[in-house]
């Protein structure tokens, strides 16, 4: 995990490198660190801009992983920089598995997200205020780190259903 703090096109930082987290001291040091980020930049918003300055990142680390996710927050929609669903797209066929969105404000930008910032696999979009902001990142966090069963494992889970639905019909008739 990362943090990159974006604005307009040209504002893009990598504010606290990639940090493995796999413990609470872990995930306890990397809150800390991205506590003490300040809001380095303000003004114009380019998502687009700041999705095209994370996915090349996920090829250079030296780490590996089953899913690659970015996350993107934000309280504007496009106004600046690289069209937003172009990089999005971009980013998912660079093998971008999924790209959630934190969206800070009512319908309009929570719209918006979802039409140009989500996209793969079990990507969502989650609304925010700057006042609960702190619980939506907690509750993105949740729901980003539990577990969704593969393809396969719903096949079997819906064959184990359908077995079990036979044999309590069978009890039943008998």
């Amino acid at each position: 995990m990362e943090l990159h703090p974006w604005s307009g096109a040209g504002q893009q930082t990598q504010a606290v490198g990639w940090t493995l987290i796999n413990d609470a001291a872990s995930s306890n040091a990397f809150a800390a660190l991205v506590n003490a980020v300040p809001q380095s930049f303000q003004g114009l918003t380019a998502p687009g801009s700041a999705l095209n300055f994370a996915t090349p990142l996920f090829v250079s680390n030296s780490f590996d992983s089953a899913r690659q996710v970015i996350d993107v927050s934000g309280d504007g929609e496009e106004n600046d920089g690289a069209d937003t669903a172009t990089a999005r797209n971009a980013a998912l066929a660079a093998g971008i598995d999924t790209i959630n969105g934190l969206a800070i404000g009512g319908a309009a930008i929570t719209t918006f997200y979802q039409n140009n910032i989500a996209g793969g696999a079990n990507s969502f979009v989650i609304t925010a205020s700057f006042g609960d902001f702190a619980t939506a990142i907690q509750d993105k966090l949740i729901k980003e780190i539990t577990p969704v069963p593969e393809p396969g494992s719903l096949a079997l889970a819906g064959l184990g259903l359908l077995g079990l639905f036979g044999m309590r019909r069978r009890v039943k008739q008998a």
